[in-house]
C-alpha cells in the first residue's frame, strides 16, 4: 500500500506540475488574446481612418470628374453655338441673295420693257 501511496503521490505531484504549466500556458495565451485585440482594435482605428480617406478621395475624384466634364461640355456648347452662329449667319445671307437677285431679276425685266420701248418707238421713227 504504501507503493500504492507513493504512486498516487507522484502522480499528483505531476497533475499538479502539469496544472501549473497548463496555467502558465493559460496565461500566455491570454496574454496573446490580449495583444490580438488590441491589434484588431488598431487594424479597426487603421480601417475606419482609411474609409474616411478613401471617401474623401472619392468625392475629390467626383468634383474633379464633374468639373471636368463640366469643362469639355462647355467646350462643346461653345463648338454647337459657333456652328449654329455660322449656319444663322449663312441663312440670313441666303435671304439677303434671294432679295438681291429678285430685285436683279425686277430690274432686268424693267430694262427689257423700256429696252423693247426704245426699239419700238425708235424703229417706228426710223421707218
Amino acid at each position: 500500500m504504501a507503493a500504492v501511496k507513493s504512486e498516487l503521490k507522484a502522480d499528483v505531484a505531476a497533475v499538479k506540475s502539469d496544472l501549473a504549466a497548463v496555467k502558465s500556458d493559460l496565461a500566455v495565451v491570454k496574454s496573446d488574446v490580449g495583444a490580438v485585440k488590441a491589434d484588431v482594435a488598431a487594424l479597426r482605428s487603421e480601417m475606419a481612418v482609411m474609409k474616411s480617406v478613401l471617401e474623401f478621395k472619392i468625392e475629390d475624384s467626383k468634383e474633379k470628374m464633374i468639373d471636368h466634364m463640366d469643362k469639355k461640355f462647355g467646350e462643346y456648347v461653345s463648338h454647337v453655338d459657333a456652328v449654329f452662329g455660322e449656319i444663322k449667319t449663312i441663312r440670313e445671307e441666303q435671304v439677303f441673295i434671294a432679295q438681291h437677285s429678285h430685285d436683279h431679276a425686277d430690274r432686268i425685266g424693267d430694262h427689257d420693257k423700256r429696252i423693247t420701248r426704245l426699239e419700238v418707238t425708235v424703229g417706228g421713227r426710223a421707218g
